[in-house]
């Protein structure tokens, strides 16, 4: 996908999720015009089985957003190796490695798409979310202090 589109961004939907009508607008305007930012991400509703919602405010703590919505250069996604797909959390993997790098995101402090949390999802098991956090502590030698998984 990056490695051969010609666009400028990328933002990645994964099945099942939601954008906003603002998030591709907001975002492509956000990287246009602020040259020294990396990739934006914005705030989110998370919708959990039983169809409630609640805001998750990711405010300047990246490491609280998830994989959707988040809202890359795509030459950064290149020139990274897009995502690791033997990492659990691509996503953490591919956010410390630009923040390792010194890219600087851009957060959005409005709610531009819709996460659906489902129990038979990487993050619905317990074991695979601990996993994941082992992995990324093994790679960056330290606690990857990512979002919380509970239902």
């Amino acid at each position: 996908m990056a490695e051969q589109t010609q666009e400028k961004c990328i933002v990645i939907l994964d099945s099942g999720d939601e954008f906003l009508p603002s998030l591709v607008e907001w975002g492509a305007e956000i990287l246009a015009t602020h040259n020294n930012v990396g990739f934006v991400y914005p705030d989110y509703y998370e919708q959990f089985p039983d169809g409630s919602q609640e805001i998750v405010q990711t405010g300047e703590d990246i490491m609280k957003t998830v994989k959707v919505g988040m809202m890359h250069r795509a030459d950064h996604l290149r020139r990274f190796n897009l995502y690791d797909p033997e990492m659990i959390f691509a996503e953490y993997d591919l956010l410390l490695r630009y923040l390792n790098a010194g890219l600087t995101g851009y957060h959005i402090p409005d709610p531009l798409f819709v996460y659906h949390r489902r129990r038979n999802s990487q993050t619905g098991d317990s074991a695979r979310v601990k996993a994941g956090k082992e992995e990324l502590k093994d790679k960056y030698g330290e606690d990857a202090q990512i979002r919380e998984y509970h239902f």
